[in-house]
C-alpha cells in the first residue's frame, strides 16, 4: 500500500482544532509550562505524558483506539508545537523531542534546517492523527529517508564550503565547484581523495537542485 504522508507548509491551517483549543486554554498551557520549568534543564516525553495522564487524563480521551500509543504521542506533540507557536510571539521557544522538552529564549535557539520543518509540519497536520499501524510504519520509513537526505545534503555542502544558511542555486554551486576543483586537482598538487569527495559532493548537490 502506498501512503501519502502529509507535510503542509509552515503556517498551514491544517492544525488539530481540539489541540488549538487546549493550547488557548491557559490553565492547561501553564500546567505544561510550569511542569517543564519545575524540572530543569529538560523533561522527557515519557515524563510529560505520565504527568498529564495522572493530572489531566481527559486530554487523552480521543486516544483510546489503536494505535493508542502513537495517538497519545501525536496529540502531545501537536499541542507542544501549538504552544511553541504562541511562545515565539513572547520571545520564548520550546525544544521539542522525545528526550528533550525544554523552554529556551528564542534569541538563543538554533534552527534545525529541514528536520525541524518536517517534524513541525507533520505534527500540525490533523490527517496524520488517524494513520493506522501499517501507515505509521511506512510513514516512519519515508520520514527518516527525508531526514537522512537532509543530513547528507548538509555534509555535501560542507565539502563544497557552502553554508546551508545562504541562498544557493545551480550556478553558485558550479562556480564554487570550479573554484575548489582548481585548488584541489591532483595535477596542481592537490589530494586525489579530496578531489574525488569534491566531485561526488558536487554531483549529489546538483541532483537535489534539478
Amino acid at each position: 500500500m502506498s501512503v501519502k504522508v502529509n507535510y503542509p507548509s509552515v503556517g498551514s491551517q491544517y492544525k488539530l482544532q481540539w489541540n488549538y483549543l487546549f493550547a488557548t486554554d491557559y490553565q492547561l498551557r501553564n500546567f505544561i509550562i510550569d511542569f517543564i520549568k519545575a524540572h530543569p534543564p529538560k523533561v522527557t516525553e515519557y515524563q510529560l505524558l505520565s504527568h498529564i495522564e495522572n493530572e489531566r487524563p481527559q486530554f487523552f480521551d480521543s486516544c483510546s483506539q489503536r494505535p493508542c500509543l502513537f495517538k497519545k504521542h501525536f496529540k502531545l506533540f501537536n499541542l507542544l508545537y501549538a504552544i511553541d507557536d504562541q511562545l515565539i510571539l513572547e520571545g520564548m521557544k520550546l525544544n521539542i523531542s522525545a528526550l528533550n522538552i525544554s523552554l529556551i529564549s528564542n534569541s538563543t535557539s538554533k534552527t534545525q534546517v529541514g528536520e525541524f520543518d518536517l517534524l513541525r509540519d507533520f505534527y500540525l497536520d490533523e490527517k496524520n492523527f488517524d494513520l493506522d499501524e501499517s501507515e505509521i510504519s511506512e510513514m516512519l520509513e519515508l520520514f527518516w529517508r527525508k531526514i537522512l537526505a537532509n543530513q547528507d545534503l548538509s555534509q555535501y555542502l560542507k565539502v563544497l564550503q557552502i553554508s546551508q544558511n545562504e541562498n544557493f542555486d545551480r550556478n553558485k554551486v558550479k562556480r564554487q565547484f570550479n573554484k575548489l576543483a582548481f585548488e584541489l586537482h591532483p595535477d596542481r598538487g592537490g589530494s586525489a581523495v579530496q578531489f574525488s569527495e569534491l566531485r561526488n559532493a558536487f554531483k549529489q548537490v546538483m541532483r537535489t537542485l534539478k
